[in-house]
């Protein structure tokens, strides 16, 4: 059973109604609690290279390693192969095996020799991945199976994050279980199903789910990491589009409507165990210390290698203050016996009583 923390690192804030700051503030606050440090690595370009993004020549960015090291913790940034795109850059890859190819050399030639090398290993997010056509399955496992060897040949971790999936999910899932017992060494499973109702972040029955169907194919529990949502989202009237946030952001829209936030234990669907406000004929679903405490129970149920916390610097302070108290090892109760006076412990020892025959 493990209690480390992987998290992911916020590069670049970003502007407008919802405004996110980078996870500077927050690594430096809580990184005796981080294990792994894991920030922007590269975003998949059709022709097989890795894209930089300006946030990497910025402070937090130039700092972040050796922060890392001083701390013990390992650095392992995440590979984005066009999360946020139509899909097309990974699409183009996955149809030629040369580029494919070139993709996972060019990600060892970015560990072994960007400004942040060595890099401890890396995560490819395929989360990101658009996937719908399941034709695309097959080259997308081929592809990580090319990362993956990469990767080892390099003495590096490979690590997969995607959505925790059921049986029935897998035909629209960007990964298939039994294709990747033996490619990765870590699964960040990031458990959330917005898409079902209630259309929260990600209710407790699907993590539970989730978990179950990742066993039965054969993944060792130790190298599953539980993904915990550290944000709040927001949804329209009808659940027609959302808005992800920060906790802090989130409180200040229940505050300023007058609308209670209330902890939602069951629904139709199973149990949900996470926090909701009715606001302005929308919906607000929050995340905090009360929702991730039965996750990371979960996390010692199941002997899972520990969480990926999705993302540092968006959540509540409480989400630290749960995952300090569960990281500090349990003291067993001793009995505590005391004596009336100093001397009395040596006054009812007869003298030679521990000598040696």
């Amino acid at each position: 059973m493990g209690k480390t923390v992987r998290a992911i690192m916020r590069m670049q804030a970003t502007i407008g109604d919802y405004p996110v700051p980078t996870s500077e503030a927050a690594y430096l606050t809580h990184s005796n609690l981080i294990d792994t440090a894991t920030p922007y690595g590269g975003t998949l370009q059709a022709d097989g290279t890795w894209a930089q993004a300006p946030c990497l020549d910025r402070p937090f960015a130039r700092a972040l390693p050796s922060w890392a090291r001083q701390a013990g913790q390992q650095y392992a940034p995440f590979l984005d192969p066009g999360h946020g795109t139509d899909g097309s850059a990974i699409r183009a890859v996955l149809d030629d095996t040369a580029l494919q190819q070139k993709a996972a050399e060019g990600a060892i030639a970015l560990a072994l020799a960007r400004f942040d090398a060595p890099w401890d290993g890396m995560l490819y997010d395929a989360l990101g991945a658009a996937l719908g056509d399941a034709s695309y399955h097959d080259k997308q496992h081929d592809f990580m199976g090319r990362l993956s060897d990469a990767a080892h040949r390099a003495g590096l971790a490979f690590a997969v994050a995607f959505r925790g999936i059921r049986p029935e999910d897998e035909s629209w899932s960007s990964v298939k279980l039994d294709r990747i017992v033996g490619v990765a060494d870590i699964f960040d499973y990031y458990f959330y199903a917005w898409w079902l109702a209630p259309c929260s972040t990600g209710p407790y029955w699907w993590n539970r789910a989730g978990l179950d169907n990742a066993l039965e194919h054969g993944i060792r529990p130790e190298s599953i990491y539980l993904g915990i949502g550290n944000y709040a989202r927001y949804w329209s009237a009808g659940y027609k589009t959302s808005q992800d946030m920060t906790h802090d952001q989130a409180m200040q829209i229940a505050s300023a409507s007058g609308a209670a936030v209330n902890w939602v234990e069951d629904h139709p669907t199973g149990l949900i165990r996470e926090k909701y406000a009715a606001v302005n004929d929308g919906h607000l679903w929050i995340q905090d210390g009360d929702t991730v405490k039965p996750r990371l129970a979960l996390v010692d149920e199941y002997g899972l290698g520990g969480v990926m916390l999705f993302i540092a610097g968006m959540g509540a302070e409480s989400v630290w203050d749960a995952i300090a108290e569960w990281k500090t090892p349990a003291t067993p109760d001793v009995p505590e016996v005391r004596a009336s006076n100093p001397t009395d412990f040596f006054l009812e020892v007869p003298i030679g009583a521990g000598e040696l025959a």
